[in-house]
């Protein structure tokens, strides 16, 4: 929710695979807009970068030194961006906007699917299907080659229905949708499969103790997961307050159910299997919103936060992570919302009204 809330208040990241721990990092701006301009997500087509802004769709073309605004809504704001390994290319933002560009294209053309919630991610797998997913429980599907996108009905409990912040394939048959109240959801054969809620906190009438005329109850606010990515053989979703959700995926087998979370906090988790099962729980040191999250093509994760840090870290041996929080020299932002990788060591970052390329100082 927290993160829906910024999106709102500002229309009115993982871990670098250095040999050694970064020294530091610089940044210098790529694209400069407005006061009023956000970017929320970037995205690569071939040569071409994409960015999706509260305007419209920016473009970059590696031949080209400046950044161009390639498409404008005139109104919603673009929240994201996503494309297949054949080219064609999805944007979705505010207000149920979706946008398409077919391949070897850059003409875009809004697509009517009469949602009208929030749409926050765009997924796509090897074979050009598309998952888009958003506020309230939307989940929108498109196989390869097909025209009509098709809204698929997501499991409620007490007529709840989480946002929904992320999504990544992990074949071509399956996904993995991540939201409010670290919401995990399986995506498989065009279906949703099941769905956990491993932050739901037990339902209690008032705190123990307390008397008539008192505080009655006392909201428990679980964490919401923002991100996911797929790194080094391991799924990687991070959110609010520094959590950080992980499952190794090699050597898994899905006809094995396993215990949901290993640290689990509440009975739902044991009810989960398959791609929902086996996963562990961490935290960032210091509660940063993690915001976006991405892997290098170093087989390391980038993660970009709420206060404008990035956080990095290095995979263990055991498995784990050593997650550090840093600040690149040349990069005041109050947040940040997207990470690309732009090399072994570079990366873009997004935040509002500036797009950055970050380097790692060593040896500079």
């Amino acid at each position: 929710m927290k993160k829906l809330a910024l999106i709102v208040l500002t229309l009115c990241v993982p871990v670098l695979a250095w040999a050694a721990t970064p020294a530091g990092l610089s940044a210098s701006p790529q694209w400069i807009g407005t006061a009023h301009d956000s970017v929320f997500a970037l995205a690569r087509r071939g040569d071409e970068l994409w960015a999706a802004t509260n305007f419209g769709l920016l473009l970059k073309r590696h031949s080209e030194p400046q950044w161009q605004t390639a498409y404008e809504t005139h109104g919603a704001a673009v929240l994201a961006i996503g494309f297949s390994p054949q080219g064609n290319g999805v944007a979705a933002g505010q207000s149920g906007l979706l946008l398409e560009v077919p391949p070897n294209s850059t003409q875009w053309k809004a697509d009517n699917t009469g949602v009208k919630h929030r749409l926050m991610w765009v997924a796509s797998n090897s074979r050009g299907d598309f998952l888009v997913v958003g506020a309230f429980g939307t989940v929108l599907y498109r196989p390869a080659g097909g025209t009509q996108w098709q809204k698929l009905a997501v499991p409620s409990s007490e007529g709840e229905e989480p946002h929904l912040y992320g999504a990544i394939f992990v074949s071509d048959d399956e996904a993995l949708i991540v939201g409010e109240n670290e919401t995990l959801i399986d995506f498989d054969k065009g279906k949703i499969a099941q769905k956990v809620e491993l932050g739901q906190p037990p339902k209690s009438a008032k705190p123990s103790g307390s008397d008539q005329g008192s505080e009655q109850s006392q909201e428990v606010v679980t964490p919401s997961l923002f991100a996911v990515t797929y790194c080094d053989g391991m799924l990687v979703a991070a959110g609010q307050r520094g959590l950080v959700l992980t499952k190794t995926l090699a050597a898994e087998s899905k006809a094995t159910p396993k215990t949901g979370r290993q640290a689990g906090k509440h009975a739902k988790a044991e009810q989960a299997t398959g791609l929902l099962a086996g996963w562990q729980s961490s935290e960032i040191k210091g509660q940063h919103d993690v915001y976006g999250l991405v892997c290098t093509p170093t087989g390391a994760l980038v993660g970009v936060s709420n206060n404008g840090a990035i956080i990095s870290g290095t995979r263990q041996a055991n498995g784990g992570i050593d997650w550090q929080v840093l600040y690149a020299k040349g990069l005041y932002a109050p947040w940040l919302s997207a990470a690309l990788p732009a090399g072994d060591d570079d990366f873009l970052v997004a935040g509002p009204g500036t797009i950055w390329e970050v380097s790692s100082s060593n040896g500079k």
